[in-house]
């Protein structure tokens, strides 16, 4: 197994092609939204608990674009952004 050593950075961008996973797509809103700027998530998969979290994360304050089931645009607020729930 290769050992990989990583130090601070400022910024992170990139691209990861991932296909479709409930896992995935729960993570993806989550740290999305604690992120600052906008990240673009394709392959979404829109199932009833995903959407759930989802509604949470804009509950808490997170700007949320579904384009299309599979397609969702999230505009985080930082890590100390989110909102209380109401």
């Amino acid at each position: 197994m290769a050992d990989f050593e990583t130090r601070p950075a400022s910024s992170v961008s990139g691209a990861v092609a991932v296909p479709g996973d409930k896992s995935i797509s729960h993570r993806s809103l989550m740290l999305s939204g604690i992120a600052r700027g906008t990240s673009e998530v394709t392959g979404f998969l829109a199932s009833e608990d995903c959407l759930a979290s989802l509604a949470a994360m804009r509950a808490l304050g997170v700007r949320i674009e579904q384009r299309s089931p599979t397609h969702v645009l999230i505009h985080g607020v930082g890590l100390r952004g989110l909102r209380a729930a109401v």
